[in-house]
Formats: structure tokens, sequence, C-alpha cells
């Protein structure tokens, strides 16, 4: 474990490593060490009207990777890669899902962006994204609970990056 990331209602991200050689999706492959996202949470869990299952959530998002590679598209969904039960030092039971790890959430591309938001031909380019994606949940018979900036990500934020004297900032607009 790398570094703590983030918290949820169903759960903690974690960034995580592993000596590896893995193909990224943009730009050249990484040798040595490979960064993951590390979602761990219980089991099965509730929340006011909502539920959430670990095992799965793992077999959905391998399912929706599947699926568009079937169709011959590019995986738009979030990849994962292990999906397994673990427990903490006091023995008490989770499970953890080992994601692709992701640059930057919309909400990040914003603030990073100044508030400014973002330029409507990138806009055209993430809502379509987004339709897609919905697409194929509705195909799979699932509904999307939680759509929101923070939730929609960007694989490679790189081709965004300009230096300046205060170093790297994201353009967007």
């Amino acid at each position: 474990v790398e570094d703590y990331v983030s918290s949820g209602s169903f759960s903690r991200v974690f960034c995580v490593s592993a000596p590896t050689k893995a193909k990224r999706r943009w730009g050249k492959d990484d040798e040595g060490t490979t960064i993951f996202a590390a979602k761990v949470m219980r089991k099965e869990d509730s929340y006011i009207q909502y539920t959430s299952s670990g095992p799965r959530e793992g077999d959905l998002l391998q399912r929706l990777e599947t699926q568009q590679r079937e169709a011959n598209l590019e995986p738009l969904t979030m990849r994962c890669f292990d999906s397994f039960a673990t427990k903490d030092d006091a023995g008490k039971e989770y499970w953890c899902l080992i994601l692709e790890w992701l640059d930057a959430s919309l909400f990040d591309a914003v603030k990073a962006n100044r508030s400014r938001g973002l330029h409507l031909s990138m806009v055209r380019i993430l809502l379509r994204q987004l339709l897609e994606q919905l697409k194929v949940l509705q195909e799979l018979g699932c509904t999307h609970t939680d759509i929101k900036h923070k939730n929609c990500c960007l694989v490679n934020t790189e081709y965004y990056l300009a230096t300046s004297a205060d170093g790297p900032t994201m353009i967007f607009t």
C-alpha cells in the first residue's frame, strides 16, 4: 500500500503498487512498478435504499469491459484486474477490488482549471462516452445510482498539461 486516496459511502480507496510489465491504454507501456487503485469495502453493505456488493461490483466491471471488447469498442469502464476477500489485522472481513489507476476525476479537472469549467468540445466527447457507458449498463440490466463529477474519471490528463514558471498546470479551456 502506497497511500490512502479517498473514502465514499461504501468503501475506501488506496494507491497500491506491484512489480509488473503493464500494458497501458495510452502512452508507452510501464516496466517495473505499476500503480493500481485498491477499493476496500464490506462484502455486502447497505445505506438508506442503496446496497453494495463487492463481488457483484467486481464481476460487473469485468463484464462491462468484456462486452465492450466483444463489440470491438474501446472499453470506457474502469478496469477491474482482480476481486477477492481479505481481512484486516483485527480479523474483520472485507472485499477488495484491484482497479486501474486513473489520472483525475472531472471534479479534479475542473478544479485544476481554476473552476472555469471545460471547453464545449471536451464536454461533448465526455458526454458521448458517458452515454455509451449507460447504454452498455442498460443492456446488462444495471442502473448506476451515483453518477457525478467525482465518479467520472479521465485515463490520462498528460495531453492537457502545460508547463509554466509555477510548474505543470492543466489546461481545459
